[in-house]
């Protein structure tokens, strides 16, 4: 059994299996113009030395009467003995697996395997039937019966008429098909249970059945009707896998796993399947089950790329996902279960890399630096992003993936420096003159952010409202939350450079306003004539600021923009005495 599941890990899920319910081409196979299917009836075999004679005779009785229905026709003997002499078959060894085998060689639908076992004396025999459908290996089993030798018309005819039940089976079996294909759902519900009622063997009509209940989003119905197929047939490759993706679906993780487990024991050296089956059970929610199985296949395969690869993919996919479930941000310490899922993908990532070179993709080698970005491992994130720049030197991704790398390491210089790479290798890069302003503006290298975000709107990478706002953060938060009003003055000036909306430009006016306010504030309380002088123009211009900040402080319950008039306007006039008295 393979190993349990981290239930909280969770890929998107594609929809279905890609694969379509069924395919409908079987039902021309074996089927001539005229509609009706070739059957094969080689002479029944006997057992413990029974009558040959009785073998010989009921098998021709039984050609006559399938002869008569309109659906099916049997091969004659003619054309048996022509096939049996260029197959160099011997129509004494003719029995039910080289029937079948034969069959398939000369395009026949069905075929009548039969046996007879003397019982109550030399005339009777018990006799045992079944059809079989020669593509999907159905069995139609015919109930046993007592024959007796010169009355093989009447045991003809009993097999005969279970025959019919079979043509029946077909017919229901083909409509369950075809609804199924065009997505009449409940028709094909319908006829998919007529043909399950005539041959509760036929696994094919149970396949349909499971798979439209699959889309119907009914997955424990659909789970239930492939167990069913498997109680038939333990060996059915397509009922395995796909009973692995529904169980995986309905979070049934464990059993999932039994049943992908069970597929791949059919080929377990096949990399292409198992690779197959572990993209399948990762997109139906459980990539730690995907890196089970590709554990499974790199310790049969260690040098196969390929496993590698995907083991890299799902790892990387696994702990990303289970981070974001984990409600953490980007920048918090990871969970031990993240860590690991990342520290196996980078080491994925690197066996592939070193066998790949410059041919591996380039999303993975982006991932190697992001993981090692995220793991706290700056140094190694920057060292590799160098050594895959080696390899893809004008790959704008990369590069840009490298500066935000550079950029956590506090190497602001070689990030700005990464992203003029960026722009080199691609104009078209988005958000990359606003992600330089926005780190210059957080190291506080404020005149050199202003001309490179101004750069942003140039570029169309945002608007310029959106860049005065990130100025106007900047300034809120760092210079009139802490007082520091220089500060805050200085930033709102240069946001006022941009050419904003008239809603962003009173909350330029308000703020910037309420810096000088606050900044005269303070710097008038000596009530000097030097203060008054000094702090007079910064009270008239708040003043002004205010009266074009109307838009705004209407916006704002808490601002009462007449208090702020009416302070500043005090404050001006106090200056002004001041200064005329002296």
């Amino acid at each position: 059994m393979l190993g349990r599941i981290n239930s909280g890990i969770v890929l998107a899920v594609g929809l279905l299996l890609a694969a379509p319910l069924i395919s409908t081409d079987h039902a021309t196979a074996g089927q001539e113009t005229s509609g009706r299917f070739r059957v094969l009836v080689p002479r029944f075999e006997r057992q413990n030395d029974a009558d040959k004679n009785f073998g010989k005779d009921i098998a021709k009785e039984l050609r006559d009467q399938i002869n008569d229905l309109a659906t099916h026709r049997p091969i004659d003997e003619d054309e048996l003995k022509d096939a049996l002499k260029k197959y160099d078959i011997k129509e004494d060894d003719l029995n039910c697996i080289r029937a079948r085998q034969l069959a398939n060689l000369i395009n026949v639908k069905v075929v009548v395997c039969g046996t007879y076992t003397p019982e109550g004396g030399d005339k009777q025999f018990r006799v045992s039937t079944s059809f079989v459908t020669v593509e999907t290996g159905e069995t139609f089993e015919v109930p046993t019966f007592l024959g007796v030798r010169k009355q093989e018309k009447e045991a003809a005819r009993q097999i005969a008429g279970a025959f019919e039940r079979l043509a029946q089976q077909t017919r229901a079996m083909q409509f369950c098909a075809d609804y199924a294909q065009s997505e009449q759902w409940d028709n094909a519900l319908t006829n998919c249970d007529e043909a399950i009622a005539l041959n509760p063997a036929a696994t094919s009509a149970r396949m349909v059945r499971a798979g439209v209940f699959r889309q119907t989003d009914r997955l424990d119905e659909s789970l239930a009707e492939y167990e069913e197929v498997l109680k038939i047939d333990p060996m059915n490759e397509t009922a395995l896998q796909a009973a692995g993706y529904v169980a995986a679906q309905l979070g049934q993780d464990d059993k999932a796993r039994d049943y992908y487990a069970d597929y791949l024991e059919l080929d377990p050296l096949n990399s292409a399947v198992r690779m197959r089956v572990a993209y399948d059970l990762a997109k139906a929610g459980d990539p730690s089950g995907a890196l089970v199985l590709l554990d499974e296949g790199i310790e049969l395969e260690p040098d196969n790329v390929d496993l590698w690869e995907q083991y890299g993919n799902f790892a990387f996919a696994a702990g990303t996902q289970l981070m974001a479930a984990s409600g953490q941000a980007q920048d918090a310490e990871l969970p031990p279960e993240v860590e690991d899922y990342y520290r196996k993908a980078i080491d994925a990532y690197q066996r592939v890399f070193a066998v790949a070179g410059s041919e591996m993709e380039v999303s993975q080698l982006r991932n190697i630096v992001a993981m090692y970005a995220q793991l706290g491992e700056l140094d190694e994130a920057i060292r590799f992003g160098e050594e895959a720049l080696v390899a893809h030197p004008n790959e704008a991704s990369l590069w840009s993936t490298y500066a935000n790398a550079q950029q956590q390491a506090g190497n602001l210089d070689e990030a700005i420096a990464a992203l003029e790479k960026v722009k080199e290798n691609d104009p078209d890069a988005a958000n990359v003159s606003a992600r330089q302003g926005k780190w210059l503006m957080d190291a506080g290298r404020v005149d050199e952010a202003i001309p490179v975000l101004h750069e942003a709107v140039e570029r169309g990478e945002q608007t310029a409202d959106a860049m005065a706002r990130l100025v106007l953060g900047d300034a809120h938060s760092k210079g009139i939350q802490q007082n520091r009003f220089d500060y805050a003055i200085r930033g709102l000036n240069q946001a006022q450079t941009f050419d904003v909306s008239p809603e962003m430009q009173s909350q330029l006016n308000f703020w910037n306003g309420y810096a000088l306010y606050k900044k005269g504030e303070a710097e008038q309380r000596p009530q000097t004539l030097e203060s008054a002088r000094a702090t007079l123009p910064m009270f008239q211009e708040a003043r002004r600021l205010f009266q074009g900040a109307s838009s705004y402080a209407a916006s704002q319950p808490s601002i009462n923009l007449q208090q702020f008039l009416d302070a500043v306007t005090q404050y001006v006039e106090i200056q002004e005495a001041i200064i005329k008295r002296g």
